[in-house]
């Protein structure tokens, strides 16, 4: 199974560099997520099976994806930035038919912040 990073912040990256020194099936991508045509693309040329999003406010992409290819993933685990996008992720799940099984409200952010898993 392939196991790929995304993000733009170099220096979190750098961080877990060494990762693909050490395993076959690991790869890095430095770049922001900017629309979901971006995301659609990563699902489908990397046949995404478990999607783990923390995009810093950038949620609504993944939530723009068609149910199609937003159904491609069979786990999701999602931490939303605010109570709209927690809506709009909670929305989108059901929608598509996904079992929300739990959920972590982070203290840290003054539970502003939530971490979603759902599976099919």
């Amino acid at each position: 199974a392939l196991v790929l990073g995304v993000d733009a912040n170099s220096s979190d990256l750098e961080a877990i560099r060494s990762l693909k020194d050490r395993y076959q099936n690991f790869d890095i991508i430095e770049s922001a997520i900017s629309s979901s045509d971006q995301i659609r693309d990563l699902i489908i040329n990397n046949g995404i099976q478990v999607l783990k999003s923390d995009i810093e406010e950038a949620e609504s992409h993944l939530f723009d994806l068609d149910d199609e290819t937003f159904s491609l993933v069979e786990e999701y685990y999602i931490e939303t930035h605010n109570d709209d996008l927690y809506n709009q992720c909670i929305n989108k799940l059901t929608n598509c038919g996904y079992n929300v099984y739990d959920q972590i409200a982070l203290v840290q952010t003054n539970e502003v912040c939530k971490v979603i898993f759902a599976r099919k």
